[in-house]
């Protein structure tokens, strides 16, 4: 049977089982197995179960990903993000309009310490939105810009989904944590601004000024946010200086949080919940993570990467229009499924194509994080707009709307690293020549 005829089995049979409700994970190791079986017989699937799942879980790049996480929930349970809020808070909440700033740039700055966005969502919703409300901010930007902020955990390192793409493609992992540092500025300056625009022009969304603070609270609050800076330095400091790699930046991350937390007196039974809910998450990215080797190498036996190479040269298609072909792919996907399982579909074919043509592999990588940035807050999958709207207990359609400026937003950002890819490059191959 012909590459192209087993690929299409293989992607027909994975979505009429998404649409028929089965979960994710099985949808693709159906498809791989299928896939797998159709081109090379029982011995390549037997083999692939036999060897490549042993020698992935057993590779030392892949120890990064359960280090991570767990420095994103210890730092929840000792109360990090609640002290970066409440810096950021003394900052700017007497600006009209700064409360919502204050949250987006402490998102961004906890983002140092959790690579989650749900998780991020989550928290700056219970911190924020009482305030917020109190204030008589409008509820639907309210919402939509705690959901998009959220999303900035995903390209501030350290940042699970930079990993889960670095595993998948075979990219630097250190490389790519390195590049969303400057793209994560930039947008969250551009959110910020965008903020502060908005209220400029319709000052009803923040009709509540408060009170600005001493120079003395600014300086305490800013001090009081120092184990965040500590984090993130021993982290992105140690991959970025040469003095660890990925793997032990995390794993010293992690020990760091965990000394933190217990000088802070956290609970016994806040400490075990973060180490549950890390293994809980671990184990459902790693199944994820198989399901998306053997769909790669399903992809790869194909032949039909090849095949779309030599079409696109012969007919001689330009890389905007692919650029322009992605990112509708990416649009069209974020609606219909989670971004990990979008990276598990997308990346077998995406990134060889795009690769081939020129485009750097770290640079794609950030436009794959800012797409899953997009999709966190496009209905009618949007994870972080249902976690806003959950906790604020309204309508999820009330969080969407205030999410449409912000849409466009990231779509802008997308525009800006497409463009300009040095944005994305030059820090990492500053640290890595």
């Amino acid at each position: 049977m012909e590459g192209s005829t087993v690929l299409i089995i293989v992607f027909a049979l994975i979505f009429f089982l998404l649409v028929t409700g089965v979960p994710i994970a099985f949808c693709i190791f159906s498809g791989g197995i299928l896939g797998l079986l159709l081109l090379g017989g029982s011995k390549l699937l037997i083999g692939f179960f036999s060897y490549s799942i042993h020698h992935l879980m057993a590779s030392y790049p892949l120890a990064v990903g359960p280090m991570f996480i767990l420095v994103g929930t210890l730092a929840d349970v000792g109360g990090l993000g609640e002290r970066c809020y409440n810096a950021f808070h003394t900052l700017l909440g007497h600006l009209r309009g700064g409360l919502l700033m204050a949250t987006t740039a402490a998102a961004a700055v906890f983002g140092a310490c959790s690579g989650s966005s749900v998780a991020s969502a989550a928290l700056f919703s219970k911190l924020a939105l009482p305030e917020l409300r109190k204030l008589s901010y409008q509820e639907e930007i309210s919402l939509g810009a705690i959901a998009t902020a959220g999303g900035l955990a995903t390209l501030i390192p350290p940042s699970m989904m930079v990993v889960f793409y670095g595993i998948l493609t075979n990219t630097s992992v250190g490389r790519v944590l390195i590049a969303g540092i400057i793209p994560g500025i930039i947008l969250t300056i551009i959110l910020m601004v965008a903020i502060f625009i908005r209220i400029k022009l319709d000052p009803k969304i923040a009709p509540v000024l408060v009170h600005g603070s001493t120079w003395r609270e600014k300086v305490v609050s800013v001090i009081g946010a120092w184990p965040i800076l500590a984090i993130f330095l021993v982290i992105v400091g140690g991959i970025y200086t040469g003095f660890c790699t990925p793997s032990e930046a995390g794993s010293v991350g992690a020990a760091v949080v965990l000394l933190y937390a217990v000088i802070r007196r956290t609970s016994v039974k806040n400490l075990i919940k973060a180490f549950y809910d890390a293994t809980a998450l671990t184990s459902q990215i790693f199944i994820l993570i198989i399901g998306g080797q053997m769909l790669s190498k399903v992809v790869s036996l194909s032949g039909v990467t090849h095949d779309i190479l030599t079409w696109m040269v012969t007919s001689n298609l330009s890389l905007s229009i692919l650029w322009t072909l992605f990112i509708i792919l990416y649009l069209v996907l974020g609606c219909i499924i989670d971004p990990i399982s979008m990276l598990v579909l997308t990346l077998p074919f995406c990134f060889p194509i795009l690769t081939k043509l020129g485009v750097d592999p770290i640079a794609l990588g950030i436009v794959v994080i800012l797409m899953v940035e997009v999709a966190v807050i496009t209905p009618p999958i949007g994870f972080n707009v249902y976690v806003v709207a959950a906790t604020a207990g309204v309508d999820p359609m009330v969080a969407f709307r205030g999410s449409t400026m912000f849409f466009f937003l990231l779509l802008l950002m997308v525009i800006i690293v497409i463009l300009f890819p040095s944005l994305s490059t030059w820090l990492p191959n500053l640290a890595f020549q």
